[in-house]
């Protein structure tokens, strides 16, 4: 930072990616900076400039309790707000959070669009008083709220109030905002959404990838059968949120990939110590989803050692530095390239029999477009004596 000619002690810009800085990030971002390097990272603060006036928008109309485009949503997000992290003193309602504050104001220095106005930063108007809700309840239920508003291809999908509660203890509620959109929209796209469909292609990816590079557990895993959209709808509204356990129930040994579903809805939180996934946001908001999938591999990995894998695949306490320092030959590329697949050879496993020759078309177009990648991974190893780590 110094060298750089930027603000080191409360940084609102950060140096440009590089493989150092790279490598700094997967040491792990100090707590103080963690915020605002997520969001500069990650696109989020640019996308919050450039939209400014939304969320103050979108805050009024809460407040005006107009709520009716969200069906239900506004009462699962009132029931899930204490379910979520309650043993944390800002989320605790035995708990009066009066610092939390003027913490955000001193850590969190980038500006929001209320604070540009000179309003206050996190308005609680028409919320119960603060004596008898903890500060950040209200951020989060607001929040929520605005997103489900905003986005009502996803509405309110339970998973998300984890990641948006994590993401408040770092962030005022504007730019947690703008995070949680470069997550459903960039980081992992449509896994949120009321079909799931993003979700069932990550799971195929994530197969795809064990196949590639654990060829002897992909049996395990797989059974003979992807994940399919009917084998996970019930994870938009699971029965118990909390767990990561129960996202997961029911995995049998052909579907061992679903073990896996909390990892992509919420980013570890529920599956791993939290500063484990602290680390792991680091260097996902700076590298892109690929990180979810190289951690994925090595919980796998470690996992296929176990006596009761592969219906057992909770990852527990792993040392963060052996997740994020595995399989680095996953690239973007990969995760890109094998969701295009993913999502067009779907389209040709339901294309109805009068539309057969058009599935066909798009079905031929899939299968080249996987069989070019696969050629192209196979010349650069060809190329290289040691495997190659792709930026």
């Amino acid at each position: 930072m110094k060298l750089s000619g930027l603000d080191y002690s409360s940084p609102r810009r950060f140096p440009p990616k590089c493989n150092k800085v790279k490598r700094l990030i997967q040491k792990g971002v100090p707590p103080e900076w963690r915020g605002n390097c997520w969001l500069f990272y990650s696109g989020a603060y640019d996308l919050s400039m450039r939209n400014a006036e939304v969320y103050p928008q979108l805050v009024e109309r809460v407040t005006q309790g107009d709520l009716k485009t969200i069906g239900n949503d506004a009462d699962l997000i009132e029931r899930d707000l204490y379910r979520t992290f309650p043993d944390n003193i800002h989320y605790n309602p035995n708990t009066r959070d009066t610092g939390l504050n003027n913490n955000n104001n001193n850590n969190h220095p980038v500006e929001s669009a209320f604070e540009r106005r000179g309003e206050d930063t996190n308005p609680c108007v028409a919320l119960p008083p603060l004596t008898q809700e903890p500060l950040l309840i209200q951020r989060l239920r607001r929040l929520l709220l605005c997103f489900s508003l905003h986005s009502p291809s996803i509405g309110y999908c339970q998973s998300l109030n984890f990641i948006a509660a994590l993401l408040l203890l770092f962030m005022n509620e504007e730019h947690a905002f703008w995070m949680l959109n470069i997550i459903t929209t960039r980081i992992v796209p449509n896994v949120h959404n009321r079909n799931l469909s993003g979700l069932t292609t990550d799971l195929e990816v994530l197969l795809l990838c064990v196949k590639r590079y654990l060829p002897d557990v992909y049996p395990l895993l797989s059974g003979g059968n992807a994940p399919t959209d009917s084998t996970i709808s019930n994870a938009h509204a699971p029965s118990s949120p909390g767990t990561a356990t129960t996202v997961g129930a029911g995995v049998a040994v052909g579907s061992g990939v679903l073990a896996a579903t909390p990892w992509f809805m919420t980013l570890f939180i529920t599956s791993l110590p939290l500063e484990t996934t602290l680390r792991i946001w680091d260097c996902l908001f700076y590298n892109g989803s690929k990180t979810l999938f190289r951690v994925s591999l090595q919980i796998i990995n470690r996992a296929s050692k176990e006596k009761e894998f592969p219906l057992n695949l909770h990852p527990y306490d792993i040392d963060p530095n052996t997740l994020l320092n595995h399989f680095k030959g996953v690239s973007q590329r990969d995760i890109d390239t094998s969701r295009i697949y993913v999502e067009r050879k779907r389209s040709l496993s339901t294309s109805t029999t009068n539309k057969a020759g058009g599935a066909t078309t798009k079905g031929a177009l899939a299968i080249s477009l996987w069989n070019k990648h696969l050629k192209r991974k196979q010349k650069g190893k060809a190329q290289n004596t040691q495997p190659t780590t792709h930026t």
